[in-house]
């Protein structure tokens, strides 16, 4: 069990940054060149080394985007990794911590912090934090019935939903009076 993971670029800005400025360089001294010793034609020179300069900064604006984003990674969780997660939450009584599931996983803590976050982020895991200060996910559906994290998710959600069905109704209210 892996979770892929897609790079964002990074080396590809700093070769990108480095040609760039290596190419433009000369172009660069030309010009410093040409206003300091030749001087006879100062508008071609003005023209390319503006240019050129352009380039150059383009470059060393790629060149330290490479250089200082740390090696972000996209997450991929693939249908395999979502399975085995919930098969082990299941097995956990619906509770699950990221590190419980990296020693009973191939994934690392990093990994395993990442998909619970996204399982998280997709609704169908919530985080709390227990009484020993330890991170652990609440997956609702998979927690049996009668416990009371089940109970106050419930309350919950009942909670939001007669909310978003009064602001309708009221909504509805408003449309259709229309004097």
């Amino acid at each position: 069990m892996q979770v892929q993971k897609k790079s964002t670029f990074r080396v590809h800005k700093m070769v990108a940054g480095f040609v760039l400025m290596t190419f433009s360089m000369p172009c660069v001294l030309s010009m410093i060149y040409d206003f300091i010793v030749v001087a006879d034609n100062l508008e071609g020179a003005l023209i390319v080394g503006t240019f050129a300069m352009g380039i150059a900064a383009a470059g060393g604006y790629l060149l330290y985007l490479g250089f200082s984003a740390p090696g972000k990674y996209e997450l991929v969780v693939t249908a395999e990794v979502e399975r085995e997660v919930l098969r082990m939450a299941h097995s956990q009584g619906g509770r699950l911590a990221p590190t419980r599931l990296t020693m009973n996983s191939n994934l690392s803590l990093d990994e395993a912090e990442l998909v619970l976050e996204e399982l998280q982020t997709r609704g169908y895991a919530r985080l709390s934090v227990t009484d020993d200060g330890t991170l652990e996910y609440t997956f609702p559906s998979l927690v049996d019935d009668d416990s009371p994290d089940s109970l106050e998710f419930a309350i919950e959600k009942a909670a939001a939903d007669h909310e978003r069905e009064s602001a309708q109704v009221v909504e509805e209210a408003g449309e259709n009076d229309s004097w």
